[in-house]
């Protein structure tokens, strides 16, 4: 079912992106106010939504920046979200490569790791929220994609019925499968699938990169894969570290470790933080780890074929 769009003036919007990309890249004394005085005059505030919103990277995407003014205001805003992430896909990722979105929400990288891959390659979209599934569907239908598999369902160690929480008060990429203590929290009953049945059911033969970002749950869906993680062929991984919100039946320095057991993975951070382009950095000691970032892990096959520029 095609979704309702509040209208903007779409050449205002994609000129304030432009003005700030550049002015971002060639930055001087007064250049952030100047972002900010371009963004007023040219990007109104929305009253309501959802909007059809341009982005930096050629496709569009439904948002709404009333209900949800982390991702989607920053899309609406500076078209572009976790700009240090998809620096790190733009530079890993291939024509006929495999990406695996673990907590898709609206499909923002998604979308641009579909254009990456192109045709030959496949995207595997997870997104469990039956309302935030309906737009991450929707906004494929729109950039009429053919590479991108939609699930609604989520990830984690055994297969069985779960309910995921979403705060209809925050923003829709905060739905857990952790149920918060407090909130106007609206359940929703999912499917729960291990990632390594998922891929043996479906005789997926190759991965090339799985980016995990499903607010508590990672822990769980790192035990359900074990054996691609552990496999010769693994794939690169990106995952959310944060001590910002619980970690399921672990601590967030449960997931550092645990990956390093495996396979021989080395783990890297952006030295500037997953908003902002920049260099990644190994991590060698747990004094090392970010408060809330991305951690990206390669194992040695990976970062001989990476190029050297994206690594400090």
């Amino acid at each position: 079912m095609e979704q309702k769009v509040f209208p903007v003036n779409r050449w205002q919007i994609r000129s304030a992106h432009k003005i700030r990309r550049f002015l971002t890249q060639h930055p001087f004394k007064g250049s952030a106010r100047l972002i900010a005085l371009f963004n007023k005059l040219l990007i109104p505030v929305p009253q309501e939504g959802p909007i059809l919103a341009p982005t930096n990277y050629g496709f569009d995407i439904i948002v709404d920046p009333v209900k949800d003014k982390v991702l989607e205001g920053a899309i609406y805003y500076y078209g572009t979200y976790e700009a240090g992430t998809l620096e790190v896909l733009q530079k890993s990722l291939q024509a006929g490569h495999v990406f695996f979105d673990v907590g898709s929400n609206i499909g923002f990288m998604s979308l641009f790791a579909s254009r990456l891959i192109g045709k030959s390659g496949s995207v595997y979209s997870f997104e469990p929220e039956p309302e935030t599934f309906a737009i991450l569907k929707e906004n494929v239908r729109l950039n009429k994609l053919n590479n991108i598999y939609l699930f609604d369902m989520a990830l984690g160690s055994e297969k069985k019925e779960v309910f995921i929480y979403r705060d209809l008060k925050t923003d829709r990429g905060k739905a857990s499968l952790i149920r918060p203590e407090q909130g106007d929290v609206r359940p929703s009953r999912v499917p729960l699938r291990t990632l390594d049945d998922f891929i043996a059911q479906n005789r997926i033969s190759r991965i090339d990169m799985i980016k995990i970002d499903v607010e508590g749950w990672e822990m769980e869906v790192l035990r359900g894969a074990k054996k691609i993680l552990g496999h010769p062929q693994a794939p690169m991984v990106c995952i959310e570290y944060s001590h910002r919100h619980p970690v399921y039946s672990a601590e967030p320095l449960d997931i550092y470790r645990y990956i390093l057991s495996l396979n021989g993975y080395r783990i890297y951070k952006l030295q500037e933080g997953k908003e902002r382009i920049s260099r990644l950095e190994e991590i060698h000691e747990v004094t090392q780890l970010p408060v809330h970032d991305n951690l990206f892990c390669f194992l040695p096959k990976h970062l001989g074929i990476l190029p050297k520029d994206l690594f400090a």
